[in-house]
């Protein structure tokens, strides 16, 4: 939290010297703190379902899954590192980390710190918030700890994800979780990711879903009332198991979703259908704040760099240009709509070749459906970063995010500014001017 507690503190001190000071001399505003004493006043509200996030939008992207470190690396992990510190002098206020359940739980109440530690550590590198992804039901099932399933990872006979025994074994283990969030200050909790995929595939019924994640919320809170928990769906998720996200967007603290520029099988979309998609992802929620726990757009082959040139043409047809212009059009989102609270962008950089083939080859079976859906799978993983893998270069996606970062900085300081005059009771404008900050 050090990184936004420092943009705070910027933006206190710049909108009273600059912005929110009433009538009289130029030189030196009213209600200025005193040399030294840069406090951040008490919270604003007392009903923030995202207490330790403060206002205003706030964005991240992670570096990927790939080992940055690979013997074909041209300094990639150099390079992520550099990216990274020139987006957090934007105004980049997130780090997102993700690991399974069966990660940190290596048999029954056995618990792997270093590995809870070390995921924390490099999500907040730069001094940055952090977001947790905690993957307990995932995209292709159960990610229990071992001794929870059978042989081929899932439940035995008998036993549901709302069984006694799971229920008490996830709150046994946030037991152990939660401390450590509360320690590091996490702000945001996922317990969940792309959960009704495994409803929609018959592995979990969806009241039992909803069982057991209310068992986890319920649980979290009495252990740190502070930290804000959701459950992350694909942004049709409400379409798939709309039981389900009525039951988040009731009982969860906020609503998290995953959101991509492609629809469904990959097939191009434009900025009316994104604007039509947002509409109903912030219907689904009501009135809870929303959280992008991955905001992507594939830039298609052909785009590889200049240095590595390519033949091959996507075979969905995306391009940098619409990757570039979904990015500009959801950080003009971010800064109109206040209840779109935070985003990590899907990916730096793109999946490796050899990853984005390893999940393709998962799809296909010799039929022409699947092996075109495999491929184009493929290249969506394969092309999803603002920066290419091949070499390291960034896309033109890239510096539309840097740039988007800093209005989204300068939004930040209006918001603290006019929050800050409606305490004093101000009737005057607060105009802050679009600013770069630096977070240390």
């Amino acid at each position: 939290m050090k990184g936004f507690k420092t943009v705070l503190a910027i933006a206190i001190i710049f909108s009273g010297l600059t912005s929110c000071g009433g009538g009289g001399s130029d030189n030196v505003a009213p209600n200025v703190p005193a040399p030294n004493t840069p406090t951040p006043p008490a919270p604003i509200t007392n009903d923030n379902p995202i207490p330790r996030l403060g206002p205003g939008p706030h964005m991240g992207f992670i570096e990927g899954f790939d080992d940055l470190t690979q013997s074909q690396n041209p300094n990639r992990q150099a390079i992520a590192e550099a990216l990274r510190a020139d987006a957090v002098a934007a105004g980049m206020t997130l780090g997102r980390a993700q690991i399974d359940w069966a990660d940190l739980e290596t048999s029954q109440g056995v618990f792997n710190q270093q590995a809870l530690d070390d995921a924390l550590d490099q999500a907040a590198r730069n001094n940055v918030a952090i977001i947790l992804v905690l993957s307990t039901l995932d995209s292709e099932g159960l990610t229990f700890p071992s001794y929870l399933t059978d042989s081929d990872g899932n439940l035995p006979n008998g036993i549901s994800i709302a069984s006694d025994s799971v229920i008490d074994a996830f709150e046994n283990f946030l037991d152990w979780l939660i401390p450590t969030l509360t320690a590091r200050d996490v702000v945001i909790l996922s317990i969940g990711n792309e959960v009704e995929i495994p409803v929609e595939d018959g592995i979990v019924a969806e009241a039992d879903a909803i069982s057991f994640f209310s068992a986890g919320y319920q649980k979290i809170k009495t252990l740190d009332a502070d930290l804000a928990v959701g459950v992350t769906l694909t942004q049709r998720g409400a379409t798939i198991a709309p039981d389900l996200a009525a039951a988040f967007s009731e009982t969860m603290d906020i609503y998290a979703v995953n959101f991509y520029c492609q629809g469904i099988d990959n097939q191009q979309v434009s900025e009316n259908q994104w604007r039509a998609e947002l509409n109903e992802l912030k219907t689904t929620a009501g009135e809870k704040p929303i959280f992008i726990q991955e905001l992507g757009c594939s830039a298609g082959y052909g785009d590889e760099s200049a240095t590595m040139p390519s033949n091959r043409v996507s075979g969905f047809g995306a391009t940098p240009a619409q990757q570039a212009e979904f990015f500009s059009f959801m950080i003009e989102q971010f800064i109109d709509d206040d209840q779109l609270r935070a985003a990590t962008v899907f990916q730096l950089y793109d999946w490796s070749p050899a990853s984005a083939k390893l999940f393709g080859d998962l799809i296909r079976d010799g039929s022409p459906a699947l092996d075109k859906a495999a491929d184009d799978f493929e290249e969506s993983l394969a092309t999803i970063g603002l920066c290419r893998w091949q070499d390291a270069t960034c896309r033109p996606s890239w510096e539309v995010f840097l740039e988007g970062l800093g209005d989204l900085s300068a939004a930040l300081i209006r918001i603290v500014c006019q929050l800050l005059a409606q305490r004093r009771k101000s009737k005057l404008a607060c105009t802050a001017p679009v600013v770069t900050l630096s977070i240390d």
